[in-house]
């Protein structure tokens, strides 16, 4: 993965999370550990996907993800009724550049951890640092990319490959 792989990879997590009114981890885990989208799909056809609009794209993320018998049970998991509309009053920062924030908090843990692109993916979608930026915490998604992969580091998710 590259980080133009990467920019787009967020992009398309955050979108249908969004969406679908899930959080962003929840939707990463359905691309990335419940199934291959991520990777056999999003990564391996980003040449094609990422010439496509934002609408196109998350309709056939959201189709892909719908076909998958695991789709309803996460749904459920998490206890949500889908809704074509996310509210979220806490957080009032633009969605494109929490998603761009996001990215370059990736790269830098990559970058910092000595790991992949995709492994930093994983340990930041899986952190509480994610989520606190997410939901405009102590407006995390302020701080340096420095400082979040330090708090990434403090919650014991970030390791070498």
């Amino acid at each position: 993965m590259n980080k133009k792989q990467l920019d787009f990879a967020v992009f398309c997590v955050e979108n249908v999370a969004e969406k679908l009114n899930l959080n962003g981890a929840e939707v990463y885990e359905m691309f990335a550990t419940k199934s291959n989208i991520l990777d056999e799909y999003i990564i391996e056809h980003f040449d094609i996907l990422h010439t496509q609009g934002k609408d196109y794209i998350v309709s056939d993320l959201i189709e892909l993800i719908t076909k998958a018998r695991f789709f309803q049970e996460t749904v459920l998991e998490f206890g949500r009724k889908l809704s074509p509309f996310k509210e979220n009053s806490k957080m009032t920062a633009n969605h494109t550049l929490l998603q761009s924030k996001y990215a370059s908090v990736i790269a830098e843990l990559s970058a910092s951890q000595k790991i992949s692109l995709r492994k930093a993916m994983d340990t930041f979608f899986k952190s509480q640092t994610y989520q606190e930026m997410r939901e405009g915490i102590a407006d995390m998604h302020c701080r340096s990319d420095k400082y979040l992969v330090e708090e990434i580091g403090l919650e014991g998710g970030a390791s070498s490959e």
